[in-house]
């Protein structure tokens, strides 16, 4: 069944919607010093009654393990989480420390406020409503994604960049030091 054209720019109403929700979550989480994919998996973390470990995390926020990794290390190093040997010993559970639930406390919970004061003026049956057809859609949506050919449809050459000498540009007043913003090839 294809959809009507009023149909299709509510889709991309809704996605730009989206993309602007992001957008907000970013720029919290720089506020309170974390990118928005360590204000996730604090999030999440704090979320569960569950322990999670690197694994679990990376299947939960269908994230790159790499890129979780660096990101425990980094709530490691603030005194956030700590690490426990898991039952299988070559995984190791994510535990929140004292000194992270006082950083979640302080930094998430105005999060969580400001959600339920956005929600405030809907009624329990639209959000209801809401959060089934979300679960719905996504569910559907990870469906047609999975079949989905892996190859591109257009294959690209890989972009070359010319190399092109690095140029310091000159300070007007000469005995400032040079400029920090360098071009290349200008």
């Amino acid at each position: 069944m294809a959809l009507d054209k009023e149909s299709q720019d509510l889709i991309i109403t809704i996605r730009e919607t989206w993309h602007r929700l992001d957008g907000l979550y970013e720029q919290y989480a720089k506020s309170i010093g974390l990118s928005f994919t360590a204000l996730m998996v604090l999030d999440l973390l704090d979320n569960s009654a569950e322990t999670y470990t690197q694994k679990v995390v990376c299947d939960k926020l269908d994230l790159p393990k790499q890129y979780v990794n660096s990101i425990i290390k980094s709530l490691l190093e603030k005194g956030y989480v700590r690490l426990k040997e898991a039952k299988d010993r070559r995984n190791k559970e994510i535990l929140i420390t004292e000194r992270g639930k006082k950083y979640i406390q302080s930094a998430l919970k105005p999060l969580d406020d400001a959600e339920f004061a956005a929600w405030d003026g809907f009624s329990p049956n639209t959000i209801k409503h809401y959060a089934q057809t979300m679960t719905r859609y996504t569910t559907s949506f990870e469906q047609v994604l999975s079949k989905m050919a892996v190859e591109p449809i257009i294959k690209e050459e890989p972009l070359s960049v010319p190399e092109q000498p690095l140029i310091i540009a000159k300070p007007v007043n000469e005995s400032a030091p040079p400029s920090l913003f360098a071009r290349r090839g200008r």
